[in-house]
């Protein structure tokens, strides 16, 4: 799979096709847990700042850090139903800090 700005991609989450400028690299281990140079994997914006949102970085770096892992969790398994459904990239993922 090719990943730049201007070639579509499918996001490895959701597995919509995703416009140029729309993708971003999550990297599974959050970076300041250590991911600096681990496995990453290409997913759109929304995937990316939802992800974020639903788990913490220590969640992340111990429980989550591979995509079976993360597809297999109850939040995303919602989420990919949810947004397979909705427009193509017009959902405004305002995302609130978690305390």
């Amino acid at each position: 799979m090719t990943v730049n700005s201007k070639t579509t991609f499918v996001c490895e989450l959701c597995e919509r096709e995703v416009p140029p400028g729309r993708r971003m690299k999550h990297h599974l281990v959050p970076k300041h847990k250590g991911g600096n140079k681990g496995p990453t994997i290409a997913v759109c914006g929304a995937c990316g700042s939802q992800i974020h949102k639903l788990f913490t970085n220590k969640e992340l770096a111990v429980k989550y850090n591979t995509l079976a892992a993360l597809k297999a969790t109850p939040e995303i398994r919602k989420w990919i139903s949810w947004i397979s459904k909705t427009s193509k990239f017009k959902v405004n993922m305002a995302c609130k800090k978690r305390r």
